[in-house]
This record gives structure tokens, sequence and C-alpha cells, in this order.
């Protein structure tokens, strides 16, 4: 098993990126998305095309760029493959094969990858908490 540490960091991205995503759909609701059960059942490429629908400001854009990349970025943690990398246990992961110019590739889940994905996930939450205060104002 991996140290408890990386457990750590690991289940702490998990939890940030679906608390987003839940304030993300919270988001959508004020702003007049109908449906909470049917936005909570989207992937989150659904979400970002249903964002784009109800999140108009100009401020927003980058809120739908951050939980594209990260949900992306979420998968290929998910999507892993457990590895012993340097005498300690991790995830790696894959990335299947664009065309001939992009093959096939893998890469390490290594503690630096998830401390950038919860603090990228941070700044996703900052900019989820500047648009529901817009959204609240306007009301």
């Amino acid at each position: 098993m991996p140290d408890e540490e990386y457990l750590t960091l690991l289940g702490e991205a998990v939890y940030v990126f679906n608390s987003n995503v839940s304030f993300f759909v919270e988001n959508l609701m004020h702003a007049g998305a109908p449906d909470w059960y049917g936005l909570t059942d989207m992937m989150t490429g659904q979400l970002k095309d249903e964002g784009k629908k109800w999140l108009v400001n100009e401020e927003d854009v980058r809120i739908l760029e951050l939980l594209c990349d990260l949900g992306n970025e979420r998968n290929r943690i998910i999507h892993s493959f457990p590895v012993t990398h340097g005498g300690r246990q991790e995830l790696r992961t894959k990335v299947k094969a664009k065309d001939a110019e992009r093959p096939n590739y893998q890469y390490q889940i290594d503690r630096e990858l998830l401390c950038s994905f919860i603090d990228r996930n941070q700044e996703l939450n900052d900019e989820l908490y500047k648009c529901r205060d817009r959204n609240t104002a306007n009301a």
C-alpha cells in the first residue's frame, strides 16, 4: 500500500473535486438552472455545456476552463493503476493516442501532481464563490 501521506493527498484530491462539482451545480441553480437531479447526474463535460447556458458573465469563463481541465485530470486519477516506483507504491495513468504524432503515453500520479490538482481546485473554489456572490447580488 502507498504511505499514509500519499493516500491522504489522493483522498483530498477526490474530495475537493467532488465538492467543487457540487458547488458548480449550486451556482447553476442560483443562475436559474431548473433540475438539480439532472445536473448532479451529468459528467463534467456535460456540466460545462450546461454552464455555458447559465453562467454568462465574462468572469465565469475561467470557471468553465478550470472545471473542464480538472475534470479531465480527475479522470486520469480515478482511472489509474498501481505501480511500484522508486520503492514506493503509487498510481500511474495512461493517455490514449490521439494520432500517429501523439502516441500513447503514461505518467506518474505523484505527490506533486496531487498537490497541484488540489491547488487548482482551490482556485476553482475561489472563482465559484465570486460567481455565487455575483448571482445572488443580481437576484
